[in-house]
């Protein structure tokens, strides 16, 4: 199998830095979902985490996390 090879640490790099950006963004996700009348089971579902597991992780961080809504 021929491919091109890059740089193992710039991926390393790359790769880090998408993760962190989507940790960072998911209790911004989450309260969305809550405000779009997401049930906790599905959120749950969708992290692939249990309903309580879902509840307890964000359920305090959602106010805070919620998109200000224009007028």
């Amino acid at each position: 199998m021929g491919g091109w090879v890059g740089d193992a640490g710039v991926d390393l790099h790359l790769l880090m830095s998408l993760l962190e950006e989507a940790k960072s963004r998911v209790a911004q996700a989450v309260a969305d979902a809550r405000d779009q009348e997401y049930s906790w089971a599905e959120i749950a579902d969708l992290l692939g985490v249990t309903r309580a597991s879902a509840w307890q992780r964000y359920a305090g961080r959602t106010e805070k996390n919620r998109t200000p809504v224009e007028d």
